[in-house]
């Protein structure tokens, strides 16, 4: 399974909303580098298909990789995690990782790292969670999509604000301004449609492993964790969040079913994930999550209110923008939310839910849980949900 797209994303919204999704502002806004670049226009470049074979990131090794002193202290160095597959390459070492680095990213592809990366630039939300899991410095761009998420108390905070700001327009990155910032390294997920022959020419692209399970996303993390030296945080990281899920499933009577909007809509229709995305496959360790239905997008069914009926979940998580900090959509996207959960809380069927007699419809972060692929997030969405299914036993989320 591929991670959620973020085509998947604007599918969504525009059958549902009809209005684009913009992160703390207008979502064509863009932020340049302060000092390191020129003013950079916001026109897109034309997109090239995605290259998911034996794609070769190539950089350029430094002319002291072929002398006989450095040749003499070369190592080879194997990656044990996922496709992080590395070969042999020795100019520089940082901690436990010698640079330049080889690895097989998550879509096949050999990338080549001259050296550790630094300045990174996150084309996708489970980037951003992994280097905030690994405590790395935020990324120095993102793009608009999440910038709402880089900014979260719970993930970067104000030390993301100065971040840049990269607009998609269409299925495709405005290239010039990515150029612009002259990134070190840049990240992507499977099935994302990244031109990756336009981007070689600006930086190595290197795509994240799928996610669709709580273990699949350690295996994520471990993997882009070797590429920037960053091992034993991967560790710790996987380690805790492991944990966390044995503590919840200890206490957890795993008597609740619950099913997670993807936002509300007065319509015949809504849109709710299934067993086979990668919350409800983690949270199914300690509730029962989901309505089995196939997939109209990644890990998202279109059932109608009926079958939701039939279902009745004991309690709705509505992955919307209502319960998202002020400002980080535009007002008229959650007005038009508003005005969508009125409607829908007026449906003679869904008055009928249990979760609705009950009271049990609780709106959470959307800057963080969408699309929720990260052990960051899926830990901060375990957090949410135990707390508000079991307040008893969890009145405070677990550390």
């Amino acid at each position: 399974m591929k991670n959620p797209s973020r085509l998947s994303f604007f599918a969504i919204l525009a059958l549902l909303l009809t209005a684009a999704l913009a992160a703390c502002g207008d979502a064509t806004s863009t932020t340049a580098p302060a000092t390191t670049a020129p003013a950079a226009t916001t026109a897109a470049a034309t997109t090239a298909p995605a290259t998911t074979a034996a794609t070769t990131t190539s950089v350029a090794t430094t002319s002291a990789a072929t002398t006989a002193a450095t040749t003499a202290a070369a190592t080879t160095t194997t990656a044990t995690t996922g496709a992080a597959t590395t070969a042999a390459a020795t100019t520089s070492t940082s901690g436990g990782v010698t640079y330049p680095l080889t690895v097989t990213d998550g879509s096949g592809a050999s990338v080549t790292l001259a050296k550790k990366p630094e300045k990174i630039v996150c084309l996708t939300e489970a980037c951003l969670d992994a280097m905030v899991e690994l405590g790395l410095p935020a990324p120095i761009a993102v793009t608009d999509l999440f910038y709402g998420a880089a900014v979260n108390s719970r993930l970067y905070g104000d030390a993301a604000k100065n971040i840049g700001r990269i607009p998609y327009k269409g299925d495709s990155i405005d290239l010039e301004l990515l150029a612009s910032f002259k990134p070190d390294l840049v990240v992507d997920s499977e099935g994302q449609g990244t031109p990756r022959d336009a981007v070689k020419n600006i930086a190595p692209l290197y795509v994240l492993d799928s996610v669709k399970d709580i273990p699949t996303a350690i295996t994520m993390l471990k993997d882009f964790a070797r590429i920037v030296d960053r091992s034993a945080q991967a560790e710790t990281a996987a380690k805790h969040l492991t944990d966390k899920v044995a503590a919840y499933k200890a206490k957890s009577p795993r008597d609740v079913s619950l099913v997670i909007m993807a936002n509300y809509t007065d319509g015949p229709n809504q849109y709710i994930s299934t067993p086979s995305q990668p919350i409800c496959a983690a949270l199914n360790e300690v509730v029962k999550c989901g309505i089995e239905a196939p997939p109209v997008y990644v890990g998202y069914a279109q059932i109608s209110v009926e079958a939701i009926l039939q279902a009745d979940p004991q309690v709705i998580i509505a992955n919307t923008v209502l319960g998202s900090p002020k400002g980080a959509y535009q007002d008229s996207l959650v007005a038009s939310q508003e005005a969508a959960r009125t409607a829908l809380l007026s449906n003679t069927f869904w008055k009928n839910l249990s979760a609705v007699k009950n009271n049990k419809i609780y709106d959470v972060d959307r800057t963080v849980w969408y699309p929720t692929s990260g052990t960051r997030s899926l830990g901060i969405a375990l957090d949410d949900v135990m707390t508000k299914v079991y307040p008893q036993l969890f009145p405070t989320p677990l550390p």
